[in-house]
């Protein structure tokens, strides 16, 4: 497999040490040379393809600008006004962003460059899950981003959560998609801007990965990108991710209606949970979405549902037919603007359930 060979030269020790480690560990990706500043030629035996300097270091280097195809200055600005030009190779990093972020910085780069990217993992299989309600205040997004949380952390699986309400709800779970970063749109933009479709862009380069090490996409401002997309575009957008994002999952959490793309995601799951509340409104409402679901489901060919009894008081043994979350409001409280989810209670339980029926259903 082709890796793409790095080098770093930055004037502080170990700053430059510590990228160099997480690089050359965090995948198979990377080929990193780590250069001391002073001695640059003792310590790079052929050029980097990609060459990471420092920002106080750019006018004297000389002669180690050729070491590199394409060199990258690691500013301490984080506004990055020529960064906005998105058909321009960035030049330009933002160095105390997170690791993660200069390492899909770094692949997005690399893709631009070469025109291709050979780096995909084609040993992996994606499963795609789908949660959906038929009504409002069901705890959907909670167990859909709790369930992605117990895969990652618990299950060391790569796992994508993909929000698919009209207005993305990251920034009320998530405190890394308050930081900058190329957004879902920017990555439609790459994806479908070239007609020949002979450029691959590495996903993970418009994501952050929170602290459980879930995938999620920087949000765009305002409605969600994804839902400007028809079935065509949605079809090909998914079968990208697929193909060379090299996820074990991807958790859709989709919005409370059951429209043409809905549906045509719908019926790319291996799975996909109903999710309703014990109020009379969610138990009514999710009725009769039930019902047209599964009308749907005899004639557009959607897979059939699971359902999961969230906030139940108890667990009730008489439905065995629907997994339960019980009513758990210890295991959520607010810290530093974003709702924190907990899944060491009795939530956390009902999360892990699910997670069991799904991997017990994949043997």
């Amino acid at each position: 497999m082709e890796k793409i060979k790095v080098g770093i030269i930055d004037q502080e020790s170990s700053y430059r040490e510590a990228l160099g480690v997480y690089l050359s560990v965090e995948s198979d990706d990377f080929d990193v040379c780590v250069l001391d500043h002073e001695k640059p030629d003792n310590f790079m035996p052929e050029p980097s393809q990609i060459l990471l300097i420092g920002e106080q270091l750019i006018d004297c280097i000389g002669q180690i600008q050729a070491k590199g195809r394409w060199t990258i200055v690691l500013t301490e600005d984080p506004d990055i006004e020529d960064q906005k030009n998105k058909s321009k190779i960035p030049d330009k990093i933002f160095r105390y962003q997170p690791a993660p972020q200069i390492a899909g910085e770094i692949r997005l780069i690399h893709a631009l460059l070469s025109g291709k990217w050979k780096l995909t993992r084609r040993d992996r299989t994606t499963t795609i899950l789908g949660l959906i309600s038929g009504a409002s205040g069901s705890g959907k997004t909670v167990i859909a981003i709790a369930l992605s949380r117990e895969l990652s952390k618990e299950n060391h699986k790569k796992v994508l959560y993909l929000s698919l309400d009209h207005f993305y709800s990251a920034y009320a779970y998530f405190k890394e998609a308050r930081s900058s970063g190329r957004s879902v749109s920017d990555f439609l933009y790459f994806i479908f801007k070239d007609t020949s479709k002979n450029t691959i862009i590495p996903p993970e380069g418009f994501m952050f990965r929170d602290a459980y090490g879930v995938y999620v996409f920087y949000p765009n401002p305002g409605r969600n990108a994804l839902k400007e997309l028809d079935k065509e575009e949605l079809g090909f957008f998914i079968q990208y991710i697929h193909d060379h994002g090299g996820f074990d999952y991807i958790i859709m959490d989709f919005n409370t209606d059951l429209s043409i793309e809905n549906q045509f995601l719908l019926s790319q799951c291996k799975d996909v949970f109903m999710i309703h509340a014990m109020d009379a409104v969610s138990q009514i409402a999710g009725r009769h979405f039930s019902d047209y679901y599964n009308f749907l489901s005899d004639t557009n060919n959607i897979t059939a549902f699971k359902a999961i009894r969230n906030f139940a008081e108890r667990l009730d043994e008489t439905e065995p037919y629907a997994l339960q979350v019980e009513s758990d409001p210890e295991s959520f409280y607010e810290a530093e603007g974003v709702l924190e989810i907990s899944l060491l209670k009795d939530f956390g339980f009902g999360i892990r359930r699910i997670k069991d029926y799904i991997l017990s259903s994949q043997l």
